[in-house]
């Protein structure tokens, strides 16, 4: 059985599209920026409380490979103010849902 250290997950994204990639978490999603978090090897974290989750915006200063995407699909985000879906794609070309909370469990806003 895995056993978590908070009833929540985090998601981390890398991108090279730091100013594009803030403006719409905080914008378009609405996310509330956290904190700034040096890396270490030119990489600073930009992390976006969700609830009890974090999403971590990770800005590389050199390039990143142009590998195929990978890991997570699609995030959705479910919310107490939203009275109709919206599906959404960030200048990542990441894909993001923003719905209805359905139940209190599992939900991370």
């Amino acid at each position: 059985m895995l056993e978590l250290a908070k009833p929540a997950l985090d998601v981390g994204l890398f991108t090279n599209r730091r100013d594009a990639m803030l403006a719409f978490w905080q914008q378009e999603v609405g996310l509330t920026f956290a904190e700034l978090l040096p890396l270490g090897g030119g990489l600073q974290q930009h992390r976006h409380a969700i609830g009890d989750s974090v999403l971590k915006l990770n800005h590389a200063r050199e390039a990143l490979s142009e590998s195929p995407a990978g890991g997570i699909r699609e995030l959705e985000i479910a919310r107490k103010d939203i009275t109709a879906p919206r599906d959404l794609t960030d200048p990542d070309g990441n894909w993001i849902e923003i719905s209805q909370r359905k139940s209190l469990t599992g939900s991370l806003a």
